[in-house]
């Protein structure tokens, strides 16, 4: 076992210790803590690698529908899931996310004064993804639907 999880190696010996427990495989993560080091771009490259190796290792194991999420740490950042490399405005996305989920939320952008350098808009570098193969992500709308259908099925209150 890693600080947070499983090295690929032992996924298959994990993955059978869960199916014997009759535990379902919902989801798996990874975190590049040195996606912002342009020293070492071959690092991150090599963890994604493993990302993928370990989802089909779970896939095999009988985990159906997995939920995948990678994400960085720092201004440069890679996106996996939701990201599709397209530009959304936050407010665009608040919006949506409160649409989608029927939330009583009231959105009040410009309530109080933007600071100086506020994060207006994201856009997920999905540029290494690609090069690596990852064949592209959902639409926003159609990934937030299934992340808040997946919330209201699994979430404990």
């Amino acid at each position: 076992m890693h600080r947070q999880g499983f090295y690929v190696e032992e996924l298959s010996k994990v993955s059978r210790l869960i199916t014997n427990y009759q535990l379902p495989i919902t989801g798996t993560y990874t975190h590049f803590a040195s996606a912002k080091d342009i020293n070492y771009p071959t690092y991150t490259e090599i963890q994604f690698k493993k990302f993928l190796e370990a989802i089909k290792i779970l896939e095999n194991s009988g985990g159906k529908n997995l939920i995948k999420h990678a994400a960085a740490t720092g201004e440069h950042y890679l996106g996996a899931g939701v990201g599709r490399g397209e530009p959304v405005t936050i407010r665009a996305f608040a919006e949506t996310a409160k649409r989608l989920s029927g939330s009583p939320t009231r959105l009040d952008f410009g309530a109080l004064p933007y600071r100086e350098g506020e994060l207006m808009r994201a856009c997920a570098d999905v540029t290494l993804l690609r090069r690596l193969g990852w064949p592209g992500a959902r639409p926003l709308e159609e990934g937030l639907r299934e992340t808040i259908a997946w919330e209201r099925e699994h979430r404990t209150r």
